[in-house]
């Protein structure tokens, strides 16, 4: 259980994290448990991960949960994160102030992500899964 509880941090997805599991009874030489007990195992080990990031969640200061509430619920704020990722055109006083402006916006929140996120104990393509999900 306790190697399932580190694998699912990894391995967002069951199936992925099943065939890390076998490798390890595997290298253990442990006996493949039954399809019930597997199912248990792991149905009680995403519950647990579910409840540790709630946790961790609910420690978010209230005005970074309403700035990100405000982003996820805005198409037009997803669409300006899209553009942040661009290069912009040129060096002109209104691009650069433009720019300037989309950076100070999202300053706060992006340091607070910055050091929320590795508290999550999650891999890199945990966090890129979850941003699928959405």
């Amino acid at each position: 259980m306790e190697h399932l509880l580190e694998l699912i941090r990894y391995y967002p997805k069951g199936s992925n994290a099943l065939r890390e599991l076998f490798k390890y009874f595997q290298n253990k030489a442990i006996v493949i448990p039954k399809y019930r007990t597997l199912q248990d195992i792991f149905s009680k080990a995403f519950s647990a991960e579910e409840v540790r990031l709630n946790n961790i969640i609910s420690s978010i200061p209230e005005n970074i949960k309403q700035q990100l509430q405000e982003v996820t619920n805005n198409s037009e704020t997803i669409k300006q994160l899209s553009i942040i990722r661009c290069n912009q055109k040129d060096f002109q006083y209104t691009a650069v102030m433009l720019e300037i402006k989309k950076a100070q916006e999202l300053a706060e929140l992006y340091q607070f992500c910055k050091s929320f996120i590795p508290q999550l104990g999650i891999s890199k393509n945990s966090i890129r899964f979850c941003e699928v999900l959405k």
